[in-house]
């Protein structure tokens, strides 16, 4: 199957794995998964559901270069993402380096969410149990996109003959 549907990519699946992890008391919640990455040699991943609470949160706000940083007990409401592997045609060192892209929603004790971008300093409280669906036939890559100057998500199908990408 290959990429454009009008306003979306779409890339075939032929099957996926999903694990399940746990992080302890004090772990950093981008860094582990940044470990996982590199301990278990995945190319691709995403985060399907998370639960658990933070001691300490570094979030960065939508649009912005503001950062959230509390060391408050929150719930972790959600945490969704994609873990790629870069390529940077800038900076040619971190080709292939690990890349978690991921946004996380919390509940403070009176029920009031935030949410923001997860950035390195989000320290597990209790728990944090996270399920990841990886498949077995994408490759998720964060290349530049010319039009928005970011690292971006690029999805290849490593399995089909005429080796498919969709950005």
């Amino acid at each position: 199957l290959i990429c454009s549907y009008s306003n979306y990519n779409y890339v075939g699946l032929d099957s996926v794995k999903s694990t399940t992890i746990r992080l302890f008391p004090d772990e950093d919640i981008k860094k582990s998964l940044i470990h996982l990455m590199n301990e278990s040699n995945i190319n691709g991943a995403s985060i399907i559901s998370c639960v658990g609470s933070v001691k300490k949160i570094n979030l960065r706000l939508a649009n912005s270069n503001e950062y959230m940083i509390k060391e408050e007990y929150y719930e972790i409401v959600s945490l969704v993402g994609t873990l790629a592997r870069q390529v940077d045609d800038f900076n040619s060192t971190r080709d292939g380096s690990p890349y978690a892209h991921l946004h996380m929603s919390l509940a403070d004790r009176h029920g009031n969410v935030i949410g923001g971008h997860v950035m390195n300093g989000n320290i597990v409280y209790t728990t944090a149990e996270i399920t990841l669906l990886i498949p077995d036939n994408l490759q998720f890559k964060r290349v530049v996109d010319k039009e928005t100057g970011y690292l971006e998500l690029e999805v290849t199908n490593t399995i089909e003959s005429n080796n498919s990408t969709c950005h």
